[in-house]
């Protein structure tokens, strides 16, 4: 709203871009995070999409509407299920370790079929 330009550090550090990386870190990042996101499921992964496609241009309550459609999609027809109900039994959520280490525990429940 300022209208002021900033680099990608400052923006980084506002929230405003997820992380900035220097040319030479992009080709690096970008595949570390293709093979990261190749280990979810497919269809966790078309819900994401197909949520995203059907919220352009949408009033938010609408947009809310199909992200809620998905969500379920990706939730109740995937193994996704499963490993919220083992979060849920074991009470993942809830500790303090498991939320530092997210990253870490989200990948090592794909395992979880």
């Amino acid at each position: 709203m300022s209208a002021q330009d900033y680099d990608a550090d400052q923006a980084e550090a506002m929230g405003t871009i997820n992380k900035a990386l220097n040319a030479d870190e992009i080709d690096e990042y970008v595949d570390t995070l293709v093979r990261r996101i190749a280990q979810f499921p497919a269809d966790s992964i078309n819900a994401c999409k197909q949520m995203v496609y059907e919220s352009i241009d949408k009033p938010i309550d609408e947009a809310l509407r199909a992200e809620a459609y998905w969500l379920y999609q990706a939730t109740s027809k995937t193994p996704a299920i499963k490993r919220f109900t083992l979060a849920d039994e074991q009470g993942l959520e809830h500790d303090i370790e498991n939320q530092r280490n997210w990253n870490e525990l989200v990948m090592k429940v794909q395992d979880i079929n």
